[in-house]
C-alpha cells in the first residue's frame, strides 16, 4: 500500500535528526528504527487511533512515523496536561491505545503493507475543546514540499528546531527538512535562551526555527547579537506575530542571516504563507505571500480564506464543526485580515475570541472553567491583556467574593502553565452586551488599561 510522505522519505536518503540523548545520523537510520517499530504494532494500530504521549525529541520522532507507517490515526500528545484533563480527552477522542514508552529495538525490514496512516494535531476550536484536525499523508507531503521552496532549502542545512513534533509547526519543521536530506536538532528545552545558542552553534546549524516568545528571550541582554551561531543563514518564526518594535531589531541583529516569516494553521498541515527576508523592509507587519500551491482570498466581511492540497480533511468525530470551517473547498481560517496589492497578506485580529499565549492557542473558556471551579466565583470572563514576551496573557475578570490568591491556586491546579491567569480583576458586574454576552471589547480595552470608564475592581 502506498504511503505518500513516508515513500517521499525514503526517496530523500539523507537528513537526519538529534536530540541530547540520540543520534540518527540520517534518515535511513531514523527510518530503520520507525518501521521496526510499525511492524512491531502494525497487527494491533492499522485503522485504530493512536496517542503518542512521549516526550519532545527523537524517540517521538521515531514514534511518530512508525505508527503512521503501521496505518494508525496518530495522534501525539503534549506532555503537561493535567490527569483529569488528559483522561477526558483520551475518552472524548476515542483513542484506542496510549504510546508512553518505546519497545526494544527490533528488526527493521520493509514498512507493513497497511492501508497509509494519517495525523490528527490537537488544535483549539471555540467551544473551548482541543480539536483533532486529520491530516492526511498527502497533505502533510503538500505542506513540506513548498516549506522546502520557500525557505531554499538545502541538503546540507542544519536546523534547530524548538517548537514541538507534538504540534503542527514542529512537525512541519521535521518534515520539511527530512525531506529534502537536511538534518534536525531538537533542544528540549527552551527555558535557558543560551542553551539554545550553545546547541545551534556546536551542531553548527545554518537555520532555526521558533516562536517569536523564544526570539524575544534571545534578545534580551544582547544575548543573540553576541552569540549567534556562526553558520546561520537563515531563521523562520512562526506560531504567533513578532511584537513591531522587536521585527527591526530582529532583523538587524540575525544580520546576513535571513529572517522568514511565517503564518497558517494546524487545519492546513502548518503554513499559508511566508514573508522572505527580501520583503522585511517594504512590508514589515505582513505574514507573506501564499505559499506555492495555496490560494487565499479575503471574505466579504474580512476573514481570510484558503485553498490548497495541504488542507486537512476534517475534524475527527466532528462534522458539524468540519462543515464550519471547509466550504467549497476553502478553508475559513477565522482569521482577519487583508491582501496589498502585492498579494502580501496582512493580519488584523482574530475573528475567533482564542488567545494565543507565547504561540499556544488558549481557548478562554478552559480557563473561565477552571476559575468558575473556584467556590464562590459567580461570573466569569477571560481575555487577553498584551504581554512583550508572550504576545498576550489570560486575565480573568471575576464577579463574586473570592480572594484572588485562592482563584489562582485553584486554577494552577488544573491549567497548564500557559493557559494560568496572569491576573484576576474583580468586579461588581461584568459588563455586557444587550444580548446577554459578556462585552469582551470592553473587557480587552480595561485589561490593557485603555479603559476608564468601567465601575472601579473591587
Amino acid at each position: 500500500m502506498t504511503a505518500p510522505l513516508l515513500d517521499a522519505l525514503d526517496e530523500a536518503h539523507g537528513g537526519g535528526l538529534q536530540d541530547p540523548h540520540t543520534d540518527f545520523p540520517s534518515w535511513p537510520a531514523l527510518a530503520d528504527r520507525a518501521r521496526a517499530l510499525a511492524r512491531t504494532w502494525s497487527s494491533h494500530f492499522a485503522g485504530r487511533r493512536v496517542a503518542l504521549d512521549l516526550p519532545h525529541g527523537a524517540d517521538l520522532a521515531a514514534a511518530l512515523w512508525g505508527a503512521l507507517g503501521a496505518g494508525a490515526t496518530v495522534i501525539p500528545f503534549a506532555p503537561g496536561i493535567p490527569p483529569a484533563a488528559r483522561t477526558a480527552r483520551l475518552a472524548r477522542l476515542r483513542v484506542d491505545h496510549v504510546v508512553t514508552t518505546l519497545p526494544a529495538p527490533a528488526t527493521a525490514g520493509k514498512w507493513p503493507d497497511v492501508p497509509p496512516g494519517c495525523v490528527a494535531l490537537l488544535t483549539s476550536g471555540s467551544t473551548g475543546e482541543p480539536l483533532a484536525a486529520h491530516l492526511s499523508q498527502d497533505a502533510l507531503l503538500a505542506n513540506a514540499q513548498d516549506i522546502v521552496v520557500s525557505l531554499s532549502l538545502r541538503p546540507d542545512d542544519v536546523t534547530l528546531c524548538v517548537p514541538s513534533f507534538h504540534h503542527a509547526y514542529g512537525l512541519s519543521v521535521m518534515t520539511s527538512h527530512l525531506l529534502v536530506g537536511a538534518r534536525v536538532v531538537v533542544e528540549p528545552s527552551s527555558a535557558f535562551p543560551a542553551s539554545l545558542l550553545q546547541t545551534a552553534t556546536a551542531a553548527g546549524c545554518t537555520g532555526m526555527s521558533a516562536v517569536p516568545t523564544t526570539y524575544q528571550l534571545l534578545m534580551r541582554g544582547d544575548l543573540l547579537a553576541r552569540a549567534r551561531p556562526p553558520r546561520l543563514r537563515y531563521a523562520n518564526v512562526a506560531g504567533g506575530a513578532v511584537p513591531g518594535p522587536v521585527l527591526p531589531r530582529l532583523r538587524e541583529v540575525l544580520g546576513p542571516a535571513g529572517l522568514f516569516v511565517m503564518y497558517g494553521q494546524t487545519e492546513a498541515c502548518a503554513r499559508l504563507t511566508c514573508l522572505p527576508p527580501a520583503d522585511g523592509a517594504a512590508a514589515p507587519g505582513s505574514c507573506g505571500y501564499p505559499l506555492r500551491r495555496v490560494e487565499l482570498r479575503i471574505s466579504p466581511d474580512g476573514e481570510v480564506l484558503a485553498r490548497g492540497p495541504n488542507l486537512m480533511d476534517g475534524y475527527l468525530d466532528e462534522a458539524a464543526r468540519t462543515a464550519e470551517v471547509l466550504v467549497d473547498g476553502w478553508l475559513h481560517t477565522g482569521d482577519l485580515g487583508g491582501l496589498d496589492e502585492a498579494g502580501r497578506l496582512h493580519l488584523l485580529g482574530r475573528r475567533k475570541h482564542v488567545l494565543k499565549v507565547g504561540g499556544t492557542r488558549i481557548p478562554p473558556k478552559v480557563v473561565e472553567d477552571a476559575v468558575h471551579a473556584c467556590a464562590g466565583v459567580e461570573a466569569c470572563a477571560v481575555v487577553g491583556a498584551p504581554d512583550r514576551l508572550l504576545g498576550e496573557v489570560p486575565v480573568a475578570f471575576v464577579v463574586g467574593a473570592v480572594d484572588e490568591a485562592v482563584i489562582l491556586a485553584t486554577a494552577a491546579a488544573s491549567l497548564g502553565p500557559m493557559e494560568r491567569p496572569r491576573r484576576v480583576v474583580r468586579l461588581d458586574a461584568l459588563p455586557r452586551l444587550p444580548g446577554g454576552k459578556p462585552d469582551l471589547v470592553r473587557l480587552r480595552a480595561m485589561a490593557a488599561g485603555q479603559d476608564g470608564g468601567l465601575s472601579t475592581p473591587t
